[in-house]
Protein backbone atom coordinates (compact mmCIF):
# COMPACT_ATOMS: atom_id res chain seq x y z
CA UNK A 1 0.00 0.00 0.00
CA UNK A 2 1.28 3.42 -0.91
CA UNK A 3 0.61 6.20 1.62
CA UNK A 4 0.83 9.70 0.39
CA UNK A 5 0.65 12.63 2.78
CA UNK A 6 -0.36 15.44 0.73
CA UNK A 7 -1.36 19.06 0.99
CA UNK A 8 -3.70 21.13 -1.20
CA UNK A 9 -5.72 19.29 -3.80
CA UNK A 10 -5.14 21.72 -6.67
CA UNK A 11 -2.31 23.91 -7.85
CA UNK A 12 -2.91 27.65 -8.13
CA UNK A 13 -4.63 29.15 -11.11
CA UNK A 14 -1.30 30.45 -12.42
CA UNK A 15 -0.48 26.86 -13.42
CA UNK A 16 -3.56 26.45 -15.60
CA UNK A 17 -2.79 25.93 -19.26
CA UNK A 18 0.97 26.02 -18.68
CA UNK A 19 3.25 23.25 -19.98
CA UNK A 20 5.46 21.29 -17.63
CA UNK A 21 8.57 23.36 -17.02
CA UNK A 22 11.78 22.53 -15.19
CA UNK A 23 12.70 24.30 -11.98
CA UNK A 24 14.67 22.84 -9.11
CA UNK A 25 16.44 19.58 -9.96
CA UNK A 26 17.91 16.63 -8.09
CA UNK A 27 21.71 16.48 -8.28
CA UNK A 28 21.80 12.68 -8.55
CA UNK A 29 18.90 10.50 -9.71
CA UNK A 30 18.48 6.87 -10.67
CA UNK A 31 15.39 5.62 -12.53
CA UNK A 32 14.80 1.96 -13.33
CA UNK A 33 11.97 -0.54 -13.77
CA UNK A 34 10.91 -2.05 -10.45
CA UNK A 35 11.73 -5.61 -9.50
CA UNK A 36 8.58 -7.61 -10.34
CA UNK A 37 9.14 -9.80 -7.28
CA UNK A 38 8.73 -6.84 -4.91
CA UNK A 39 5.23 -6.67 -3.41
CA UNK A 40 5.38 -3.47 -1.35
CA UNK A 41 5.27 0.11 -2.62
CA UNK A 42 6.67 3.22 -0.95
CA UNK A 43 7.25 6.92 -1.50
CA UNK A 44 9.73 8.05 1.15
CA UNK A 45 10.97 11.58 1.83
CA UNK A 46 14.53 11.33 3.13
CA UNK A 47 17.07 13.68 4.68
CA UNK A 48 17.21 17.14 3.20
CA UNK A 49 15.38 16.93 -0.11
CA UNK A 50 16.12 13.34 -1.08
CA UNK A 51 13.39 11.02 -2.33
CA UNK A 52 13.09 7.24 -2.62
CA UNK A 53 10.30 5.65 -4.65
CA UNK A 54 9.98 1.86 -4.68
CA UNK A 55 7.72 -0.18 -6.96
CA UNK A 56 5.24 2.59 -7.84
CA UNK A 57 3.36 2.98 -11.16
CA UNK A 58 4.32 6.07 -13.13
CA UNK A 59 0.73 7.35 -12.90
CA UNK A 60 0.98 7.55 -9.10
CA UNK A 61 4.43 9.13 -9.32
CA UNK A 62 2.96 11.88 -11.50
CA UNK A 63 0.07 12.49 -9.10
CA UNK A 64 2.55 12.76 -6.22
CA UNK A 65 4.76 15.18 -8.14
CA UNK A 66 1.80 17.49 -8.86
CA UNK A 67 -0.01 16.96 -5.54
CA UNK A 68 -3.21 15.84 -7.25
CA UNK A 69 -5.52 12.85 -6.93
CA UNK A 70 -5.87 10.12 -9.53
CA UNK A 71 -9.18 11.54 -10.78
CA UNK A 72 -7.37 14.82 -11.58
CA UNK A 73 -5.06 13.13 -14.13
CA UNK A 74 -6.21 12.58 -17.71
CA UNK A 75 -4.62 11.33 -20.91
CA UNK A 76 -1.47 9.31 -21.40
CA UNK A 77 -1.00 5.69 -22.53
CA UNK A 78 -2.30 2.79 -20.49
CA UNK A 79 1.17 1.58 -19.48
CA UNK A 80 1.66 4.51 -17.06
CA UNK A 81 -0.84 2.87 -14.71
CA UNK A 82 0.76 -0.57 -14.98
CA UNK A 83 4.52 -0.28 -15.32
CA UNK A 84 6.24 0.32 -11.98
CA UNK A 85 9.50 2.15 -11.29
CA UNK A 86 12.15 2.65 -8.63
CA UNK A 87 13.58 6.14 -8.21
CA UNK A 88 16.44 7.16 -5.93
CA UNK A 89 17.08 10.90 -6.04
CA UNK A 90 19.33 13.10 -3.93
CA UNK A 91 20.43 16.69 -3.59
CA UNK A 92 22.79 18.46 -1.22
CA UNK A 93 20.45 21.43 -0.94
CA UNK A 94 17.58 21.89 1.45
CA UNK A 95 18.87 20.10 4.52
CA UNK A 96 18.51 21.66 7.96
CA UNK A 97 21.71 22.62 9.78
CA UNK A 98 23.05 19.85 12.00
CA UNK A 99 23.26 22.30 14.92
CA UNK A 100 19.54 23.09 14.75
CA UNK A 101 18.01 21.44 17.83
CA UNK A 102 14.31 22.14 17.27
CA UNK A 103 12.11 19.63 15.42
CA UNK A 104 10.87 20.43 11.95
CA UNK A 105 7.63 22.40 12.05
CA UNK A 106 4.60 21.76 9.84
CA UNK A 107 5.44 24.80 7.71
CA UNK A 108 9.08 23.75 7.30
CA UNK A 109 8.08 20.25 6.24
CA UNK A 110 5.45 21.62 3.86
CA UNK A 111 8.06 23.85 2.19
CA UNK A 112 10.49 20.93 1.94
CA UNK A 113 7.86 18.70 0.34
CA UNK A 114 7.01 21.43 -2.17
CA UNK A 115 10.67 21.65 -3.20
CA UNK A 116 10.96 17.87 -3.52
CA UNK A 117 7.87 17.77 -5.72
CA UNK A 118 9.31 20.51 -7.94
CA UNK A 119 12.53 18.50 -8.32
CA UNK A 120 10.50 15.38 -9.14
CA UNK A 121 8.60 17.26 -11.85
CA UNK A 122 11.94 18.22 -13.42
CA UNK A 123 13.04 14.58 -13.28
CA UNK A 124 9.82 13.42 -14.97
CA UNK A 125 10.41 15.95 -17.77
CA UNK A 126 14.03 14.79 -18.18
CA UNK A 127 13.68 11.02 -17.92
CA UNK A 128 10.12 10.39 -19.08
CA UNK A 129 9.75 13.30 -21.52
CA UNK A 130 6.62 14.35 -19.64
CA UNK A 131 4.77 17.29 -21.14
CA UNK A 132 1.37 18.25 -19.75
CA UNK A 133 -0.91 21.15 -18.97
CA UNK A 134 -3.69 22.03 -16.53
CA UNK A 135 -7.30 22.69 -17.44
CA UNK A 136 -10.24 23.60 -15.22
CA UNK A 137 -13.27 21.34 -15.66
CA UNK A 138 -16.61 21.29 -13.90
CA UNK A 139 -16.85 18.35 -11.50
CA UNK A 140 -18.80 17.21 -8.47
CA UNK A 141 -17.00 18.35 -5.31
CA UNK A 142 -17.65 17.96 -1.60
CA UNK A 143 -17.66 20.96 0.73
CA UNK A 144 -16.63 20.28 4.32
CA UNK A 145 -18.56 22.60 6.62
CA UNK A 146 -19.46 22.94 10.30
CA UNK A 147 -22.73 21.19 11.16
CA UNK A 148 -25.54 22.61 13.26
CA UNK A 149 -24.47 22.48 16.91
CA UNK A 150 -20.82 23.23 16.17
CA UNK A 151 -17.69 21.11 15.80
CA UNK A 152 -16.98 18.20 18.13
CA UNK A 153 -13.21 18.11 17.76
CA UNK A 154 -10.55 17.90 20.48
CA UNK A 155 -8.13 20.79 19.95
CA UNK A 156 -4.54 20.04 20.97
CA UNK A 157 -1.08 21.61 20.82
CA UNK A 158 1.27 19.71 18.53
CA UNK A 159 4.46 20.74 16.66
CA UNK A 160 3.67 18.46 13.72
CA UNK A 161 0.34 16.84 12.91
CA UNK A 162 -0.12 13.48 11.26
CA UNK A 163 -2.96 11.36 9.94
CA UNK A 164 -3.20 7.61 9.41
CA UNK A 165 -5.75 5.97 7.12
CA UNK A 166 -6.62 2.32 6.59
CA UNK A 167 -9.77 0.47 5.49
CA UNK A 168 -12.46 2.95 6.50
CA UNK A 169 -10.56 4.42 9.43
CA UNK A 170 -9.02 7.89 9.60
CA UNK A 171 -7.21 8.97 12.76
CA UNK A 172 -5.69 12.40 13.24
CA UNK A 173 -3.09 13.33 15.84
CA UNK A 174 -2.71 17.08 16.30
CA UNK A 175 -3.72 17.52 12.66
CA UNK A 176 -5.32 20.54 10.94
CA UNK A 177 -8.71 20.08 9.29
CA UNK A 178 -6.96 20.42 5.91
CA UNK A 179 -5.35 17.01 6.52
CA UNK A 180 -8.78 15.53 7.25
CA UNK A 181 -10.10 17.04 4.01
CA UNK A 182 -7.22 15.44 2.08
CA UNK A 183 -7.96 11.99 3.48
CA UNK A 184 -11.69 12.40 2.84
CA UNK A 185 -10.83 13.23 -0.77
CA UNK A 186 -8.81 10.03 -1.07
CA UNK A 187 -11.67 8.05 0.47
CA UNK A 188 -14.44 9.53 -1.70
CA UNK A 189 -12.58 10.10 -4.97
CA UNK A 190 -13.82 13.69 -5.04
CA UNK A 191 -12.25 17.06 -4.31
CA UNK A 192 -13.06 18.02 -0.70
CA UNK A 193 -12.97 21.77 -0.04
CA UNK A 194 -12.35 22.79 3.56
CA UNK A 195 -14.90 25.51 4.32
CA UNK A 196 -14.97 25.02 8.10
CA UNK A 197 -12.82 28.05 8.91
CA UNK A 198 -11.20 25.99 11.70
CA UNK A 199 -7.53 26.91 12.13
CA UNK A 200 -6.47 24.77 15.10
CA UNK A 201 -4.96 21.29 15.38
CA UNK A 202 -7.12 18.40 16.48
CA UNK A 203 -7.27 14.76 17.48
CA UNK A 204 -10.07 12.97 15.63
CA UNK A 205 -11.29 9.57 14.49
CA UNK A 206 -13.55 8.80 11.53
CA UNK A 207 -14.81 5.23 11.07
CA UNK A 208 -17.04 4.30 8.15
CA UNK A 209 -17.93 1.33 5.97
CA UNK A 210 -16.15 1.59 2.60
CA UNK A 211 -18.04 0.74 -0.59
CA UNK A 212 -16.30 -2.64 -0.77
CA UNK A 213 -16.92 -3.50 2.90
CA UNK A 214 -18.44 -6.80 3.97
CA UNK A 215 -22.25 -6.62 4.22
CA UNK A 216 -21.93 -7.42 7.92
CA UNK A 217 -19.91 -4.22 8.50
CA UNK A 218 -22.12 -2.15 10.78
CA UNK A 219 -20.18 1.10 10.46
CA UNK A 220 -22.05 4.12 9.04
CA UNK A 221 -21.51 5.85 5.71
CA UNK A 222 -18.64 8.30 5.47
CA UNK A 223 -21.15 11.19 5.48
CA UNK A 224 -22.66 10.02 8.77
CA UNK A 225 -19.21 9.34 10.26
CA UNK A 226 -18.10 12.90 9.49
CA UNK A 227 -21.26 14.30 11.08
CA UNK A 228 -20.19 12.70 14.38
CA UNK A 229 -17.35 15.26 14.42
CA UNK A 230 -19.85 18.09 14.19
CA UNK A 231 -19.02 18.56 10.51
CA UNK A 232 -20.90 17.87 7.30
CA UNK A 233 -20.07 17.00 3.71
CA UNK A 234 -22.21 18.68 1.05
CA UNK A 235 -22.20 17.83 -2.65
CA UNK A 236 -21.81 20.71 -5.09
CA UNK A 237 -20.51 21.48 -8.57
CA UNK A 238 -17.30 23.40 -8.94
CA UNK A 239 -14.15 23.87 -11.04
CA UNK A 240 -11.45 21.25 -10.56
CA UNK A 241 -7.91 21.45 -11.91
CA UNK A 242 -7.21 18.50 -14.24
CA UNK A 243 -3.67 17.68 -15.42
CA UNK A 244 -3.77 16.62 -19.09
CA UNK A 245 -0.83 14.52 -20.28
CA UNK A 246 0.25 15.67 -23.74
CA UNK A 247 3.31 13.41 -24.06
CA UNK A 248 5.13 10.82 -21.98
CA UNK A 249 7.55 8.04 -22.87
CA UNK A 250 9.38 5.24 -21.14
CA UNK A 251 12.44 6.53 -19.26
CA UNK A 252 15.83 7.11 -20.76
CA UNK A 253 18.72 5.06 -19.42
CA UNK A 254 20.43 6.27 -16.25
Amino acid sequence: MVIFQCGALCLGSRALGQPVSKGLEFEIASVKPANPDVRTSNVLLGEGESLTIVNVPLRKIITYAYDIRDFQLAGGPGWIGVERYDIAAKTAAGGRPASEPSPETDDQRKDRVLRVRERLRSLLADRFGLHAHFEQRERTVLRLRIAKGGPKLSEVTSPQGRVSTLDGHIQGYGAPVSMLATQLSLATGLVVEDETGLSGKYDFVVDWAPDNADPSDSRPSIFTAVSQLGLRLERANGPVNILIIDHVERPSAN
